[in-house]
């Protein structure tokens, strides 16, 4: 039984195998066949990653070109960007500097001359600053030439013409000087550049100024200046508190001699970099100066006498005006009175011109300075050629304004011009009254007198239509302001020579307007007639026996100084066929009013008769005394000189100017200011 059950269940089982066989073998068939398909599929998987991997390493390949050739695209279009930049920067280079070439050359052969005149130069202008400030503008020239000449012979190079204030200041520094009223002349504008360079130098400048026009100028320039005088009790407290603010101090009234409260300012120590030393000493003390103090010395007088040891420690400036200088002075008056939009446009474009040129200046400076300093390519550096492009923008727009301001300043100038001869004869009368002052110095008058009399003239004055009516009313009113006010003052006995002496200063300024003026000037000939009877002259046989001794040698004086050719030869002389002419001329009542025979002497070699017209005198047209007739009234009539002046006067300035007229009491009240009125 053990043996059927085993039979059975090996039966049993295969029948399950075969069941299960039957039902798994097809599976397993079909796994063989997956398996070899998977395989197939692993191997076909195989190759296609191993295809893959080499399409990765070409595309990795195709990528780094692809790279490469961006990168080299990228190069190329870099390189084209850059060079059209440059292309770009050098057209805009090249237009920028258009023009600049030829000046850079001629700029360049300036600075090499320069260099080389450099020495001869700094010899000139230390010439210049040591030894010319106390002469005038002519010698000084001519001190300046022969100092070349001698260069010339040690073979030093000098700038042909050479300009001291060039080389001490430059045109802003004028300008400045200018606006604070500094006169326009050469003179002035050369003791501007004088005391201005003594600020570098330990020599304290001494400033001759007899009409205080200096002192104002530098109450100008330096608003915070002290002046007080070395007379003055609080003189050392007042130094010690301008040194310690560093403020300048105007010392006045520092005659020939300078005194020992000055000593401490002269002896100041020099340091090692040849500049004032810091530190002063007074007294016991060292005070230490602050930045901008400075010590100017000023004196009223004319000619004032400084020691030897003086000189060399100041630098003497002599500020005494000129006729030029205040000729500019009363001009600018003028025109700031009278023409104030005028003067106020002309101050403006001044200031303009001031601010363009130091624009202009500082632009081509800035530009030479980054051209110079600048490293590499030139046309890589996008921003200096924008810079470069706006500085020639700007320079060409500053100089059409300059152009502009060039033409409007010269509108100006002639519309100034009109006043120049009503400033001319107020330079020559301020110069004839301090000449005069010779008679008596009583008779002195101060140049904020005449400015006054000037103003008084200008309110006073009737208006005009065209400014040219204007500037002759303003003439008209200054000649008998300055007339009236002066002879209140004079003797009785001055009086004719104080009008003979205004006549002639009007009549030659108003000679000097002719396009034709030769001859001898009126003032030569009033020269003439005074040193008639004290000049020596060659005498000769009396060949005239019906004149005086006196007359004889007044006759010969008159021939001998030129001022007649053939007084005593030819057919209109005393000795020739006019005898009986000049015997009737001679016994006339008044022949101051009737012309003489003869004519004068011009200097082109024509004559002209010396009651004033061409050829022979036509006396229905009324005569025409000169100073001609003058001198041969004074030389054979003497006793008709005062006369003869008198209508001469009249003739030249009017006949309000030659009739008695008592003084204006009220006018002499108002005059004298609020200070209180004149003594009697």
């Amino acid at each position: 039984e053990k043996d059927k059950a085993g039979l059975c269940n090996w039966a049993e089982a295969m029948c399950k195998y075969h069941v299960v066989a039957r039902e798994v073998e097809p599976k397993i068939l079909r796994l063989k066949e997956s398996e070899k398909e998977l395989n197939k599929a692993k191997k076909e998987q195989q190759n296609a990653e191993e295809e893959k991997d080499k399409v990765e390493t070409a595309l990795r390949a195709l990528e780094q070109k692809l790279e490469e050739a961006n990168g080299d695209m990228d190069r190329v279009k870099k390189d084209a960007d850059t060079t059209e930049m440059k292309l770009n920067n050098a057209m805009t280079l090249i237009e920028s500097l258009g023009g600049e070439g030829a000046r850079w050359q001629e700029l360049k052969r300036e600075i090499d001359d320069k260099e080389r005149d450099l020495l001869g130069d700094c010899l000139l202008a230390c010439t210049f600053t040591s030894y010319l400030g106390p002469i005038g503008v002519s010698h000084r020239e001519s001190y300046l030439s022969a100092t070349k000449q001698l260069c010339k012979e040690i073979h030093v190079h000098t700038s042909e013409t050479f300009d001291p204030v060039g080389m001490l200041a430059d045109g802003a520094d004028v300008l400045r000087w200018l606006e604070a009223s500094l006169p326009a002349d050469e003179f002035s504008v050369q003791n501007g550049a004088l005391f201005a360079s003594s600020f570098q130098t330990t020599r304290i400048p001494y400033v001759i100024d007899p009409q205080g026009q200096c002192v104002r100028w530098i109450q100008k320039m330096h608003g915070d200046a002290v002046s007080i005088p070395t007379s003055s009790p609080s003189f050392m407290d007042t130094l010690e508190s301008a040194i310690a603010r560093g403020v300048p101090i105007i010392v006045q009234n520092v005659d020939s001699n300078f005194g020992t409260s000055l000593d401490c300012i002269l002896d100041r120590a020099q340091s090692p970099d040849g500049t004032a030393d810091r530190y002063i000493k007074i007294g016991d003390r060292e005070l230490e100066a602050a930045p901008g103090f400075q010590a100017i010395l000023t004196t009223r007088l004319a000619n004032p006498s400084i020691s030897p040891e003086n000189f060399a420690k100041c630098t003497v400036i002599d500020f005494t005006v000129t006729g030029n200088g205040l000729e500019e002075q009363f001009l600018g008056f003028l025109i700031s009175r009278d023409e104030a939009d005028l003067d106020r446009r002309r101050q403006e474009l001044d200031e303009d011109v001031r601010r363009c040129e130091a624009k202009v200046k500082q632009l081509e400076n800035d530009l030479l300075m980054r051209l110079s300093s600048h490293q590499g390519d030139i046309l890589e550096d996008t921003h200096l050629i924008g810079v470069l492009a706006d500085t020639k923008e700007t320079t060409m727009r500053v100089a059409a304004q300059l152009r502009e301001a060039s033409i409007t300043k010269r509108t100006i100038a002639e519309t100034c011009e009109k006043y120049r001869h009503c400033a001319r004869i107020a330079s020559l009368l301020y110069f004839a009254l301090c000449d005069f002052a010779r008679q008596s110095h009583m008779y002195e008058t101060s140049l904020e007198q005449f400015l006054a009399w000037l103003d008084e003239s200008i309110e006073t004055a009737a208006t005009a239509s065209s400014i040219a009516g204007r500037a002759a009313n303003v003439l008209s009113e200054l000649k008998r302001t300055v007339y009236l006010s002066a002879q209140y003052g004079m003797f009785e006995k001055d009086k004719d020579a104080w009008r003979l002496l205004m006549a002639v200063v009007c009549s030659d300024a108003d000679r000097s307007r002719d396009v034709d003026h030769s001859g001898a000037g009126d003032s030569a000939i009033l020269r003439s007639i005074i040193r008639m009877g004290k000049q020596h002259v060659k005498h000769k046989r009396k060949t005239v026996q019906w004149l005086s001794d006196e007359q004889w040698t007044n006759v010969l004086y008159l021939q001998q100084s030129g001022l007649f050719d053939n007084l005593l030869g030819g057919h209109q002389g005393l000795t020739g066929g006019s005898e009986s002419k000049w015997k009737a001329w001679m016994n006339l009542e008044e022949p101051e009013l009737t012309a003489p025979p003869i004519g004068a002497t011009t200097a082109s070699g024509a004559t002209r008769t010396a009651g004033g017209s061409s050829g022979a005198h036509d006396a229905r047209a009324g005569p025409k005394p000169t100073l001609h007739q003058m001198a041969l009234v004074r030389a054979l009539r003497p006793d008709r000189s005062r006369s003869a002046a008198r209508v001469y006067v009249e003739q030249v300035l009017g006949s309000e100017f030659v009739a008695s007229r008592a003084a204006d009491l009220s006018k002499l009240v108002l005059s004298a200011g609020a200070g209180g009125g004149p003594a009697f």
